[in-house]
């Protein structure tokens, strides 16, 4: 028997990479919407911000920073930073009230955080299995 063939047919297929042979889809977010969308998402990824805007989205008119203060067992400096990171983010709308300071969920922001979540899910769903493979 061929010795060649015998190593041939003992060696293990190469292992492909993942995507070698699908049709990718064009993403629909551009390099600008994904750094718009990251900065978003960094702002939603701490448990006392998302506390936060949940205790703000069940409120009918804005929050002083001291009733704020007074739902969270922290510092004021301490949700003062949480709140700059919503504001900077867009997540908050405030507004300055003679020495306090007055926050809202922003809804159409978070309306748009939302479109974007579900475009991800759409788009996945419209192509069905990503494309033939090998």
């Amino acid at each position: 028997m061929d010795t060649l063939k015998i190593i041939n047919a003992i060696r293990p297929e190469p292992v492909r990479g993942a995507g070698c042979c699908i049709a990718l889809a064009p993403s629909h977010v551009s390099d600008a919407e994904a750094v718009e969308h990251a900065r978003t998402f960094a702002a939603l990824s701490d448990p006392t911000r998302i506390g936060i805007l949940a205790l703000l989205a069940a409120q009918d008119v804005p929050l002083c920073v001291c009733e704020i203060n007074t739902a969270f067992p922290l510092g004021q400096p301490t949700i003062s930073h949480h709140l700059k990171q919503l504001r900077e983010a867009g997540l908050v709308e405030w507004e300055k009230r003679g020495l306090w300071v007055y926050y809202a969920v922003n809804r159409p922001r978070i309306g748009q955080v939302a479109a974007f979540v579900g475009s991800i899910r759409r788009e996945r769903e419209s192509t069905g299995n990503g494309g033939a493979r090998c």
